[in-house]
């Protein structure tokens, strides 16, 4: 028999705080994850954040919600939950758990779920279950800036592993070309910010007002501050998800015309080598500064790659003669609820690559 534990914030608060958590051969979630979770603002209470499934005593399965609101084009909002994780034991996939995850979660949640940065398992499972359409979704690129094959040898050719220190000489001598090659952009007017402070976030609000999932400063404050991915070289073999990184941050940028006046706002995340831009506000006649900005910042940090969703700046990359050594189109599917199917007809959603969990990882 399985047995199905939900759990508000308090109660995460309590799960991960006890003996059973440490004693685990499994974790349902990290501890400074948790701590995001509990002080999420746009979070209740009593608020389902995670369901854990027991198997005779043992943690074998879990999903985690992240609650946020949605904003409708006549002007209202409402809650719902983000799916989040979702991890079953290799041991009792198969038999239904996933499923039933998701379907005790749309109940705890009154069918207000939205999911998307799926892999090909989370998108299969969601999408047999009959309980989600795919309303829409977004086109992105991948741009590849350096050469990386160190890293992608051991997930990609394990059995090259011998040849790991010809792989290590062939990235030295490429990307010591690339970078004589590399144009040496100028820096333009540009500052950074730790946090968003009331400017940022009155630029944010006036070029959001179409987006269905808006962010202010309490938000994208609460997220710099709460990282799910620490810097560090450990590894927790007990957490089946994203944790830790060499090194993980957030840099928030305001972009300035001659007259000092903002007209952008960028908000990078940079895990090791890969650089992603979950927030990117601006006026639409200042582009051109936006895209110096980006591109600046692309070479400084010697980024092995970039990726992005914002249509302008696919269409930019996509231009022969853009920054890029290689560029892989993907697409990013948002799957939601049956009950948000006739809340958003008509509506073409806008979307900002950091909607979700995306931006935290």
């Amino acid at each position: 028999m399985i047995e199905f534990k939900a759990l508000n914030r308090k109660q995460l608060q309590a799960y991960v705080d006890s003996e059973e958590y440490y004693l685990e051969r499994h974790q349902a979630i990290t501890k400074h994850r948790a701590l995001s979770y509990l002080l999420n603002p746009e979070g209740d209470e009593k608020d389902i954040v995670m369901i854990l499934a027991y198997k005779n005593g043992k943690l074998i399965g879990y999903r985690g919600i992240l609650p946020g609101l949605i904003f409708y084009s006549d002007g209202t909002s409402e809650r719902f939950g983000w799916f989040s994780t979702i991890w079953i034991d290799p041991a009792f996939r198969g038999l239904g758990i996933g499923k039933q995850l998701v379907k005790m979660a749309l109940d705890l949640w009154d069918g207000k779920i939205v999911t998307t940065y799926l892999n090909k398992f989370s998108y299969s499972l969601h999408s047999k279950t009959g309980y989600f359409d795919e309303l829409c979704s977004s086109s992105g690129l991948r741009i590849f800036l350096r050469s990386n094959l160190t890293k992608l040898r051991p997930s990609k050719f394990p059995n090259l592993k011998k040849a790991a220190f010809l792989f290590r000489l062939i990235d030295r001598t490429c990307n010591s070309l690339i970078s004589l090659l590399q144009p040496n952009l100028k820096a333009g007017n540009f500052e950074h910010v730790e946090n968003i402070d009331s400017e940022a976030e009155a630029f944010i609000i006036e070029h959001s007002k179409d987006n269905i999932f808006k962010r202010t400063a309490r938000e994208l404050n609460w997220i710099i501050n709460n990282k799910w991915i620490i810097s560090s070289e450990q590894v927790n073999k007990k957490y089946h998800f994203s944790s830790h990184a060499k090194s993980f941050n957030y840099y928030c940028i305001k972009v300035r015309d001659n007259e000092n006046k903002l007209v952008g706002f960028l908000m990078f995340s940079k895990r090791d080598g890969s650089v992603k831009l979950p927030y990117c506000y601006f006026h639409p006649h200042f582009f051109n500064q936006v895209i110096d900005t980006i591109n600046y910042h692309l070479i400084k940090w010697r980024t092995d790659e970039f990726t992005t969703y914002h249509a302008s700046l696919v269409d930019y990359y996509l231009r022969p003669g853009s920054l890029g050594l290689f560029k892989k189109r993907i697409k990013r599917p948002y799957l939601f609820s049956k009950y948000f199917k006739e809340k958003l007809s008509g509506m073409s959603p806008k979307l900002q690559d950091g909607d979700g969990d995306y931006v935290f990882t």
